[in-house]
């Protein structure tokens, strides 16, 4: 997980670094909800203390900050993949969340094929079956 991408820039010196650089966007709404149901969410800085009348109050505005600093993390990394158009060009994907879950296995061919590699067919097997939503892939049981 790289949230300055302005690191990359040293890489670029280097003329034999092939990177490619594959990004998940995810709802804010999604990201939220997964903290929740870990038991991480709003994560919290310790700098930032703010007394609320209310616990209420005070998720709400951990949930809005939290909103906040995803989407403008992502829009910040938008804005320096766009900056630095010819060398970056080439070597960046965006993948939002509901692509991969809506469209899994052509998404991960994609995502192969952009990096130069071969999706392997034990990968294949093993996205088709964990992705069918067939009670047997959910519970790790083999069909035959």
């Amino acid at each position: 997980r790289l949230l300055d991408l302005s690191h990359i820039l040293k890489i670029s010196n280097i003329k034999s670094a092939d990177i490619r650089i594959v990004h998940l966007l995810r709802n804010p709404v999604a990201t939220m909800m997964s903290r929740y149901w870990i038991n991480k969410s709003f994560v919290w800085r310790n700098d930032m203390f703010i007394e609320f009348l209310d616990e209420l109050k005070m998720i709400r505005v951990k949930m809005s900050w939290e909103a906040y600093e995803y989407c403008r993390d992502a829009l910040k990394v938008t804005r320096f993949i766009n900056g630095n158009g010819e060398w970056l060009k080439h070597r960046y994907m965006t993948i939002t969340h509901r692509q991969l879950s809506l469209h899994p296995l052509e998404v991960s061919r994609e995502i192969y094929k952009f990096i130069n590699e071969i999706l392997p067919e034990n990968v294949l097997e093993v996205l088709s079956q964990i992705t069918s939503g067939s009670q047997h892939a959910i519970s790790g049981e083999n069909k035959g």
